[in-house]
């Protein structure tokens, strides 16, 4: 290595290696600077680490271990900041910060900015920190999404920590990793309360202060965590999504060429000589075939020479291999109308040429690895319905890419449907997709505010602030939200009301939650929900009640019909000793409620009359009369009796009580019981969910119940 005076050089001469397809000469001095060098800067530092991800045959443990020797060298846990003034409301709305120098035209633009734009406002406030060298057009596109943008090139270290402090930023998600121009070291300091890694880099940052990892269970299984210092949080979906063009799909290019056309449009950082040496094997069985390869500098005549020699070492022609450079984006993807089947590297797959490949129609065969940049591949193609063709060998990725290479019928059937299949799911749904990753968030801020409570901190969650206070979780002029009523400091019902909230969550993410603090209990309190609402459109949940679906068909009906609420499951009246109460009038369960301003003569006459009305319910249990006084639905029946007001009637797997309902119709939007939600719901559910699922009544026994 005497050849190298500096580490500066020895820099340059890897990027050099890997731009001609050296592979072994790049490994040589990864592993000489590694050994030998000790006084590196942070950033060089990390481009090593960059590149190790490249390296075919390096283990995981060793990726690991100098990721965490970095961590110690540059980012030691002593300059972590340990106290943050933002204020611990685990229900407010939150400022999240994203800092990049991706927000530019980059693969990774394109996956952030569709997160960004996805974001549902009411629930996070977002704020973008581009270390962006030269603007482009997409930059300048991207700036407008954000709710606020700073450009922090040039600026140090401690101009940025003050800056994204001074901002209130509660989540921080870097978006790059160790990949040229990322952030970390200004992230040892931890400006912000909860970091997070996401998106741009193939494994951990290996510090401690950035606290978790956004993934899913595909492209980061469990038993990955031992890999990464951050805690792995997985989404409930695809961890990216991504936007194409409008560009038409055009027919496969097989049928008027009469051969089939393989390409790869990935960097050719990741085309080892392994990659070749399959993908020549390919085109050996698969004769007449042709490969197109486009990347970076494959314009250059060296280096495309390299890789014509590569092939021809396997006996490949090179009139069957064209290699050129990289076009405007828009021409580089109608580049995919001239490729039937797309071949992915290993092991580092590619991510946006999958997603673009996909996007045009064109399937991609895929060599699944252990690590997070050999199974991008597989979680693309899972996200579409095509995880066929990831391969777990290099003898099944040849036999997945032949034997589609000879079934023309169904190549033209994956080119018209591969589109749709994006669009129709999370990958493609970028506002769906945000409301999963809000949810991370949301969980997130709660778990450290918890931890803020139980050091003491002096601001209290605002479900336990002092009765009689009023706290809306997000701004008030929301005009869809959900309420809660909770009074005394019962623990058990406070974890029954964390229960409601974690399930609204689960399926509403974008709603903000009132809770209604209240000194002292009294049925009568519901009477008050009308007026002590803050949306004009809400669902008024009883603290017992589980969310099992979205609610969006209750809202709509209440948005039209006044109010909107299932039929009490066995009518009390005939038990009332109130006269006013008849036997066979018909009863509406309040402990779920959607009701709009409409709705307020009916709340006002319950009111009214909830004072004077008996509605105390008589009945049988374990053969011993028991008595329930000041029960609610009596007066609540009589009230619309009274009015004359017709709500609209929810089905009643709307409202599933166990103790009442044997059979029902659909999949159980909620589960309104003090008992957990049985497993066979939960399996019903799924089942009731899927695409094919066929509608169907199901009878459920429950303890020693007859159906």
């Amino acid at each position: 290595m005497a050849d190298f005076k500096n580490i500066s050089e020895c820099l340059n001469n890897i990027t050099t290696a890997f731009d001609a397809g050296q592979l072994d000469k790049a490994t040589e001095i990864i592993s000489h600077i590694l050994t030998n060098i000790s006084d590196l800067s942070p950033n060089d530092h990390s481009k090593i680490l960059a590149y190790l991800h490249y390296l075919p045959g390096i283990s995981r443990q060793t990726i690991f271990d100098e990721h965490v020797k970095w961590a110690k060298f540059h980012a030691p846990i002593e300059k972590m900041q340990i106290s943050h003034e933002n204020i611990p409301d685990p229900g407010r709305r939150l400022k999240i910060g994203y800092i990049s120098p991706d927000f530019r035209m980059h693969a990774a633009a394109f996956f952030a900015g569709s997160l960004i734009y996805g974001h549902n406002r009411q629930n996070v406030e977002v704020y973008g920190y581009g270390n962006v060298a030269k603007i482009d057009p997409t930059n300048e596109y991207l700036k407008g999404k954000f709710d606020h943008y700073r450009n922090i090139y040039g600026l140090d270290i401690e101009s940025l920590i003050t800056l994204i402090k001074d901002d209130g930023i509660d989540i921080l998600v870097e978006l790059t990793g160790h990949n040229a121009g990322g952030s970390l070291p200004s992230l040892a300091y931890k400006p912000a309360p909860i970091q997070v890694s996401y998106l741009g880099y193939p494994g951990t940052t290996g510090m401690s202060q950035i606290d978790y990892r956004m993934i899913d269970n595909f492209v980061t299984p469990p038993e990955s965590q031992q890999y990464y210092t951050e805690e792995l949080v997985y989404l409930p979906h695809p961890f990216c999504s991504f936007n194409g063009t409008d560009l038409p799909l055009t027919a496969l290019p097989a049928e008027k060429d009469g051969f089939i056309t393989f390409g790869s449009f990935v960097d050719n950082l990741k085309i080892n000589p392994e990659v070749v040496s399959l993908w020549s094997e390919i085109l050996k069985i698969q004769s007449n075939s042709r490969l197109l390869l486009r990347f970076a500098k494959g314009d250059n005549p060296e280096i495309r020479e390299f890789y014509f020699s590569q092939f021809e070492k396997y006996g490949i022609e090179r009139s069957r291999i064209e290699i050129g450079g990289m076009l405007e984006y828009i021409e580089n993807l109608k580049q995919y109308q001239r490729i039937d089947i797309a071949l992915d590297t290993f092991p580092f797959n590619g991510h946006a040429t999958t997603c673009e490949a996909l996007w045009m129609g064109v399937p991609v065969i895929s060599l699944t690895g252990e690590t997070f940049a050999s199974r991008l591949g597989l979680c693309m193609l899972k996200a579409v319905g095509l995880e066929l063709f990831a391969a777990q060998t290099k003898d099944e990725y040849i036999k997945k890419a032949i034997s589609l290479a000879q079934n023309i019928s169904s190549l033209a059937k994956i080119r018209a449907s591969t589109r749709s299949k994006m669009q129709a799911g999370n990958i493609g749904r970028p506002k769906a997709f945000a409301a999963g990753v809000e949810d991370a968030y949301r969980k997130m801020w709660q778990k450290w505010c918890l931890k803020q409570k139980q050091s003491g901190h002096t601001i209290k969650s605002k479900i336990m602030e002092e009765p009689k206070k009023t706290e809306v979780v997000v701004e008030s002029k929301a005009k869809r939200g959900i309420l809660y009523m909770i009074w005394g400091e019962d623990a058990k019902h406070h974890a029954t009301l964390q229960r409601s909230i974690d399930s609204v969550k689960q399926y509403h993410p974008e709603l903000p939650i009132h809770v209604e603090k209240l000194s002292d209990g009294g049925k009568i309190n519901k009477t008050r929900i009308c007026n002590i609402t803050p949306f004009d459109e809400t669902v008024f949940l009883d603290n017992d009640t589980v969310v099992m679906g979205r609610l969006d068909f209750g809202f709509e009906k209440a948005k039209k019909h006044g109010m909107a609420c299932v039929i009490n499951e066995n009518p009390w009246a005939r038990r009332y000793s109130d006269k006013k109460l008849s036997g066979d009038m018909v009863e509406y369960n309040s402990g779920v409620l959607f009701y709009t301003k409409q709705a307020k003569p009916v709340f006002d006459t319950w009111n009214k009359i909830f004072p004077t009305t008996d509605a105390s319910i008589y009945h049988i249990k374990d053969g011993k009369t028991c008595m329930m006084p000041v029960a609610d639905q009596g007066s609540f029946a009589l009230a619309f009796h009274e009015t004359g007001f017709l709500p609209f009637v929810l089905p009643i797997n709307w409202n599933f009580r166990a103790e009442y309902y044997r059979c029902f119709y659909g999949p159980v939007k909620i589960w309104h019981s003090y008992l957990e939600v049985p497993p066979a719901i939960y399996e019903w559910n799924k089942n009731q969910t899927a695409e094919n699922a066929i509608i169907q009544f199901l009878t459920l026994n429950f303890g020693n119940s007859k159906t």
